[in-house]
């Protein structure tokens, strides 16, 4: 790897010199100061005017060599060319190079860091609080995203934010560590992460984004704390591996096909408030035996329960006023599948009240059921 960082340092070095595109700095720049990186810039020599310069490389600091009064800085090419940035220190005076493409936020009370990419290769990477003076506080949208060398990372205490697809198809990551802090886990922020074991969410996140953990077929754990109030449409959906989910009373709304294609989904727990089981939450959880809905549900919309073939026993509340869909296979041609919020599921029992709606619904489409 040396020997090829040396080979792509000395041809654009080359090239710079050949064609006089070395990179000229004034002496003025951002005091901003970015993690320090290895570099071999050893045996190469530069000759300016016929007059030699050896760039110097001390501590992974690339220090930029003067001619007349400028400062002269070819490592901006080399930069790029190893998929890193450069930026000049001038309380140094000297150049870095960085695993991070950031931007400065400034506000009416101080400036702040946003992550914009991760240039780097880590496999385990703690990610800094700040760099420079400045705070690091927002991981931005698609920062890290399709990375296939992360297999840990830890998030600052300092993040108050996590962007949308930020951590998208990290297809090796199984262990990160999302700060207290964060308020919102946003869209798509983790999915594909196909090998993500479990994941602990912070008491300070009230919000879960559509797909933000979709098709983590891996993962096993999630425990979601009584701060969240909402889930969104697939949120976990394609989690296969999830066998147990158990969601708190704050929560008020969950999305559709929230838990979709959560083929070992065997045990849930709905919050006692929300009003609508919605459209796909559980369609296709073919490992889910029963399931209580809780009293203050007034809808369970269409295919909510569709394809759990294992489906034994729904108690459902007099609260529920519709059920969408009949439960016999009603072929429905636009989606090429069977609609009817149990559609396909063979096996059904509804444990239901007298007189309710949804005895008046099992008795309207031959549905076994029992009364309570």
């Amino acid at each position: 790897m040396k020997r090829y960082i040396q080979g792509v340092i000395f041809g654009f070095l080359f090239a710079a010199l050949l064609f006089g595109g070395i990179a000229v700095f004034a002496e003025s720049r951002p005091d901003i100061v970015w993690k320090k990186i290895d570099a071999a810039y050893g045996g190469y020599k530069i000759y300016i005017d016929g007059v030699l310069f050896e760039p110097s490389d001390k501590n992974g600091v690339l220090e930029p060599f003067n001619h007349n009064g400028w400062i002269y800085a070819p490592f901006e090419k080399i930069a790029k060319a190893l998929g890193r940035q450069v930026r000049w220190e001038e309380t140094t005076h000297s150049l870095y190079l960085d695993e991070y493409e950031y931007t400065v936020k400034s506000d009416d009370t101080n400036d702040t860091i946003e992550i914009v990419k991760y240039l780097g290769n880590s496999t385990e990477l703690v990610i800094p609080d700040s760099i420079g003076d400045y705070e690091v506080v927002r991981i931005g949208d698609g920062a890290f995203a399709n990375n296939k060398s992360l297999i840990s990372a830890v998030i600052p205490d300092s993040v108050i934010s996590i962007g949308n697809t930020a951590f998208w198809n990290c297809k090796s990551l199984s262990n990160i560590i999302i700060p207290n802090g964060v308020n919102v886990i946003n869209d798509y922020t983790f999915a594909g992460c196909t090998n993500l074991f479990s994941i602990e969410i912070p008491e300070s996140v009230t919000s879960i984004g559509s797909r933000a953990f979709e098709g983590c077929a891996n993962l096993r754990n999630v425990i979601i704390p009584d701060s969240v109030a909402y889930i969104g449409s697939w949120a976990f959906s394609g989690c296969n591996s999830l066998y147990n989910i158990i969601i708190p009373g704050s929560v008020t709304f969950v999305g559709n096909g929230a838990f979709e294609d959560c083929m070992a989904l065997s045990s849930i727990t709905l919050s006692d408030n929300i009003n609508i089981i919605a459209e796909r939450t559980f369609e296709r959880c073919v490992n889910l035996r029963n399931i209580e809905i809780p009293d203050g549900v007034t809808m369970i919309d269409d295919r909510a329960f569709a394809y759990c073939e294992n489906l034994e026993s729904v108690i459902i509340p007099e609260s529920v006023v519709e059920i969408v869909g009949i439960w016999k296979h009603e072929f429905y041609p636009p989606s090429g599948g069977y609609t009817g919020a149990f559609a396909n599921c063979p096996n059904l029992i509804i444990s239901c009240y007298e007189d309710s709606y949804a005895h008046k619904y099992c008795l309207e489409n031959e549905i076994k059921f029992k009364l309570n």
